[in-house]
């Protein structure tokens, strides 16, 4: 997905997104409702909620148009910084606080690497994506919830790093609103 958000394809964004869908299904299936829902009865909720986002990425992919977008290559220089820090970052501190290979967090099967690279891939801001960050938030939220009882520093390291995203996010959409009269509504 780092390859595609680097490359200059007018598909890119549409393809990122549908990486992303599929990503977001398999872990509304698979986490939560196979593996989170022995631990809590909520994981039931999280696994449709999970589903709702997959449903809006591949929506929003599919009928993406294409010739809207554009390169922005500092953002998404920056979102690539924060979709490795993720990919990398989180399974390295899980592995530094004792965890073994087979428990740590990679993509696609853990929510928290998912929501930090969702929120990645939707800061070059090349299309109307900002409140496809909404699930991806409150996920974080939830997620520093969990974890800051239990001191679980992955877990807490998602929240602030997806609070800069949206950030960048809604700043991008005031600064567009403001230059174009427009914005990203």
């Amino acid at each position: 997905m780092i390859w595609l958000q680097l490359s200059a394809s007018p598909l890119r964004q549409r393809n990122v997104l549908l990486i992303l869908a599929i990503c977001w299904a398999w872990n509304g299936a698979i986490f939560h409702w196979r593996h989170f829902s022995l631990l809590s009865w909520v994981a039931d909720y999280l696994g449709w909620i999970f589903l709702i986002q997959a449903v809006l990425l591949g929506v929003f992919g599919l009928f993406l148009r294409t010739q809207r977008c554009r390169r922005v290559e500092a953002k998404i220089r920056l979102s690539v910084i924060i979709a490795v820090t993720a990919l990398a970052g989180l399974p390295l501190i899980q592995w530094l606080n004792g965890h073994r290979l087979d428990q740590l967090d990679w993509f696609g099967t853990s929510p928290d690497v998912l929501t930090l690279v969702t929120m990645a891939m939707l800061l070059p801001g090349t299309m109307r994506v900002w409140w496809l960050a909404i699930i991806p938030l409150l996920w974080s939220l939830f997620t520093f919830v969990l974890s800051w009882p239990l001191g679980y520093i992955s877990g807490m390291t998602v929240l602030p790093l997806a609070l800069a995203c949206a950030v960048l996010l809604v700043v991008d959409h005031s600064v567009r609103h403001e230059e174009t009269g427009k914005g990203y509504d």
